[in-house]
């Protein structure tokens, strides 16, 4: 039997989209997560609020852009991320 000395590791990669057609100040905004190889979703809404919901929502209660940002991790501790501007 031979033992293969290579380990092969999955990264994962960070990616949502935003699925609300209306960006209004008090209108809910749902994001849909579409990473690939994570178990721990860490969202960071720019407005005060965070969640580790797969697909959450958020209300923004004043005007403005904001930088939503998503932080994948898989089961061994690695991390990618991605923000995108809302």
């Amino acid at each position: 039997m031979s033992i293969n000395p290579y380990v092969h590791v999955v990264r994962p990669n960070a990616n949502f989209s935003i699925l609300s057609n209306t960006l209004m100040e008090n209108i809910p905004i749902h994001f849909q997560n579409s990473s690939t190889g994570g178990e721990v979703w860490d969202w960071n809404f720019d407005n005060g609020l965070t969640s580790t919901e797969h697909s959450p929502g958020t209300i923004y209660e004043q005007d403005g852009i904001y930088q939503v940002t998503l932080t994948v991790t898989n089961d061994i501790g690695c991390v990618d991320s991605v923000t995108k501007e809302v």
